[in-house]
């Protein structure tokens, strides 16, 4: 059973790995995880409304950036 277990963690580490590294690649999602980032680093100078409105109006165009790059690989 936890062998199983590691199996399936290093499954999901490696599998975010190669998402990290395919969004790094692409111009139009790179933006991202620039957010990602400031926001991860400098969670106290986040403006609330601007997280706001990128989960609102951003966060899907993201979703189908990600399907069609994921669907290409």
């Amino acid at each position: 059973m936890f062998n199983k277990d590691i199996e399936k963690l290093n499954f999901i580490v490696e599998n975010i790995s190669n998402i990290e590294e395919i969004i790094k690649r692409h111009d139009d999602i790179k933006g991202a995880y620039e957010v990602r980032n400031f926001i991860a680093h400098d969670y106290m100078g986040v403006d609330i409304g601007l997280i706001e409105y990128i989960l609102r109006d951003k966060l899907p165009e993201l979703k189908n950036s990600l399907i069609s790059i994921i669907l290409e690989k």
